[in-house]
């Protein structure tokens, strides 16, 4: 984003041409400016069991917070890529999530399955969804502040309908 950002800027103060833009628009494209896979599942795992404590579960439910959070990455990374389809991603990845809780709980790894599935989900919430959503609203974009709202609300949606599937056995 600060790439393309970058090459806006310069397009404004005419240091590119429309072609020169576009040619570095293109090159951006081509490049792959995320972290490695393993360190986005190993960050979603400890953003999982960080979670957990924040909203004040034990020392003894971080391991499978962190194995939880993980699980529900891979998953959405997985579904993602071999459907296109976001809504079912989520939805896999959250049962997945709390499956990985369940089984925690039942193989005595963990006390709390709510604190353990909260901190699980968070790495998947759609946070910047929101926000976009009410700044675009707010900044009078009514069209797609109401397109992104209701991408969260699907978002959120999934998310807990996978939980409440698993929950409900």
């Amino acid at each position: 984003m600060a790439l393309v950002n970058d090459v806006s800027r310069k397009l404004s103060a005419k240091q590119y041409t429309v072609d020169e833009a576009y040619k570095r628009l293109r090159e951006i494209e081509r490049t792959n400016v995320m972290f490695p896979l393993w360190l986005q599942i190993l960050a979603a795992g400890i953003a999982s069991a960080s979670f957990l404590i924040l909203y004040e579960g034990i020392w003894m439910d971080v391991p499978a917070a962190f194995l939880a959070g993980g699980a529900g990455y891979v998953s959405v990374t997985i579904i993602q890529e071999l459907t296109k389809v976001k809504f079912f991603a989520e939805f896999i990845a959250a049962l997945s999530v709390a499956l990985v809780a369940f089984i925690a709980i039942q193989a005595n790894m963990g006390e709390q399955i709510d604190k353990i599935i909260i901190g699980g989900v968070m790495p998947l919430v759609p946070g910047l969804l929101i926000t976009n959503a009410v700044r675009d609203l707010m900044a009078g974009h009514f069209m797609s502040g109401v397109a992104k709202g209701a991408e969260a609300f699907l978002t959120a949606f999934a998310i807990g309908a996978g939980v409440a599937l698993v929950l409900s056995f």
